[in-house]
């Protein structure tokens, strides 16, 4: 499965936050020269932050 694809299948939509932002957990903060995109949903309990500069990702749910 594609990252694009599981960001479709959990619903999760584009939230623009700054990277000190309480929507990336500590467990996906990605390097502080890179470019990320963060998506999640409404209540940031599952997040997924895409390194859109090296092309990785993470991702995460909040139990």
């Amino acid at each position: 499965m594609k990252i694009e694809d599981y960001i479709k299948k959990h619903g999760l939509t584009q939230r623009h936050v700054p990277r000190e932002g309480r929507w990336i957990p500590a467990s996906l903060v990605v390097p502080r020269d890179d470019d990320f995109q963060v998506f999640g949903n409404d209540d940031g309990t599952h997040v997924v932050v895409l390194n859109t500069t090296k092309s990785n990702s993470k991702s995460g749910t909040e139990t």
